[in-house]
C-alpha cells in the first residue's frame, strides 16, 4: 500500500481513503457477536441503513451498550 501511494504522489495526485462507518456487511461476523450494535425493525430482525441498500446491516449508533 504505501508503495501504491508514493506512486501516486509521484504523479502529483492524491490519495483519500474511505471508510464507511454506518453500516457493515451481512456476512459480518459482528452480527452474529454482537447483534445489539445494530438496528432492528420491531420485530428484532436487523435491517439495512436504507430500503435500497439490501446487501448491507445498519449499525445503532444509540445504542449505549
Amino acid at each position: 500500500f504505501k508503495q501504491l501511494v508514493k506512486k501516486i504522489h509521484e504523479r502529483g495526485m492524491y490519495v483519500i481513503l474511505d471508510w464507511v462507518a454506518n453500516h457493515t456487511s451481512w456476512d459480518n461476523s459482528l452480527i452474529k457477536q454482537h447483534p445489539e450494535f445494530y438496528t432492528k425493525d420491531s420485530t428484532g430482525k436487523i435491517i439495512s441503513p436504507v430500503p435500497d441498500w439490501t446487501d448491507v446491516a445498519d449499525l445503532n449508533y444509540d445504542n449505549k451498550g
